[in-house]
């Protein structure tokens, strides 16, 4: 049963990953049970735009917030904003800005809703970034010992 809303086709930042789209938008247009489901695709088949679904979290009819990170760019979230502004509901986009780390993939890392108006998050996200910042210069540590040269920006965690 469908209720008659969009699907969005994302553009993640990934190209082994942006298969997938091209893999959905094929089953939205040519399967019977999607026949009145209405895609945007503009988002996917723009090369100056990221957006993953784990940085785009619904919080009500009229509101979505976006990740900005690792794999969701500010263009990207600014055309879907653009996009949800002229064809939904929705009258508020938040965009939260989060470091551009592995540590940090996507919104949904950080918190997501359980519930209306619940939200599960990091335990000392909020209150004690320093928490994680130790955990970056662990990892840091380790990749350094292992031989690779992926380091984290500790400054990045606690600003």
């Amino acid at each position: 049963e469908t209720r008659g809303g969009w699907i969005v086709l994302s553009r993640p930042f990934y190209p082994v990953r942006q298969l997938e789209s091209k893999l959905l938008k094929a089953i939205f247009e040519l399967h019977p049970l999607f026949r009145d489901v209405k895609v945007f695709d503009g988002l996917h088949n723009d090369p100056d735009v990221f957006v993953e679904g784990g940085d785009v979290l619904v919080v009500d009819h009229e509101t979505v917030l976006v990740g900005v990170s690792q794999r969701t760019n500010e263009a990207g979230a600014q055309k879907l904003a653009e996009f949800l502004f002229e064809h939904t509901p929705v009258k508020r986009v938040g965009k939260v800005y989060i470091p551009k780390q592995r540590a940090f993939m996507h919104l949904d890392t950080l918190f997501t809703f359980v519930d209306k108006g619940v939200v599960l998050t990091m335990p000392y996200f909020w209150s004690k970034p320093s928490v994680y910042a130790e955990l970056a210069r662990r990892a840091n540590a380790l990749n350094e010992k292992m031989g690779s040269h992926e380091r984290q920006d500790i400054d990045e965690w606690t600003q």
